[in-house]
């Protein structure tokens, strides 16, 4: 199988993928620098202890002029400790063909996010996906406990073939559910475009279509139960601007456009500060 065409092509792209970082290298090593600094302030800040007012604790003297004057009993100062709750993030990547004319630049995304969290010590997983003759491919390029140095398997790349991106969500969602950590984070970076035609091979069973509304409306439904179960699900859209309204459909207001990849960290840093901040 190594001398055979899909091999050889993932090869040449695997290559092409590491030329553009070679090309982009300060531009990607900033985003992923801002990005980590990023978030390791905001773990910082949540570990922090604050003080509130409180109605035991130590007493404030300034406070005492309230007695019998007001209704106001919050005459102390009581010290509390940050919640420190962890996180767990995957990120998905759409791997499909109407990403050909980009995945140099998707493939350095998702190694800006997985830099950026490896740094910050948030486990992560990153995966691909595809759709092909029937069967949904989930392409793990690293798993939550792995060491920083496998995040250069994300330059293994390559779009090909078709996407149901509902059945991928449904079964990233399914498994990230299982992890300890209390506050779970679904990244997907996609063009907005679910769509499987797939091509019927001889001796099975052809597949049902999956285009148009139907496909949004499943990956859009798929987006709400993760969400309801707890997992914050963030859509990075770094597809063509006429999609966009597909985007907002399957995201709701959960979502950032990428145009250009300088600003990617400052983008993706807004939505994971967020909400970290909100948990």
């Amino acid at each position: 199988m190594i001398k055979n065409n899909q091999y050889r092509f993932s090869q040449l792209q695997f290559e092409k993928n590491k030329a553009y970082y070679g090309n982009n290298h300060w531009i990607i090593k900033r985003n992923i620098s801002v990005l980590a600094e990023s978030l390791k302030r905001a773990f910082i800040i949540r570990k922090d202890d604050f003080v509130s007012r409180s109605d035991a604790g130590q007493l404030v003297p300034e406070r005492l002029w309230k007695i019998g004057r007001t209704d106001d009993d919050k005459l102390f100062n009581r010290k509390k400790r940050a919640e420190d709750s962890e996180f767990v993030i995957d990120v998905l990547i759409d791997s499909s063909g109407s990403q050909a004319d980009r995945q140099d630049q998707v493939a350095a995304q998702g190694y800006i996010i997985s830099e950026a969290l490896s740094q910050a010590g948030i486990p992560h997983r990153v995966t691909g996906y595809c759709a092909f003759w029937g069967y949904t491919v989930l392409q793990r390029f690293r798993d939550y406990e792995d060491p920083r140095e496998t995040n250069e398997r994300i330059f293994q790349f390559r779009a090909y073939a078709n996407n149901r991106d509902g059945l991928a969500l449904k079964t990233v969602g399914s498994s990230l559910m299982e992890r300890p950590e209390k506050n779970k984070i679904l990244i997907v970076l996609s063009d907005g475009k679910p769509c499987d035609m797939s091509i019927q091979r001889p001796g099975t069973r052809q597949p049902k279509i999956y285009d148009g509304e139907k496909a949004v409306k499943d990956t859009a439904y798929e987006v709400r139960r993760a969400r309801n179960q707890g997992i914050f699900v963030i859509g990075i859209f770094a597809g063509n601007e006429e999609e966009l309204s597909v985007e907002k459909r399957i995201y709701g207001k959960d979502f950032a456009y990428i145009r250009n990849i300088s600003n990617f960290s400052r983008i993706v840093g807004t939505f994971l500060r967020r909400q970290i901040d909100m948990e």
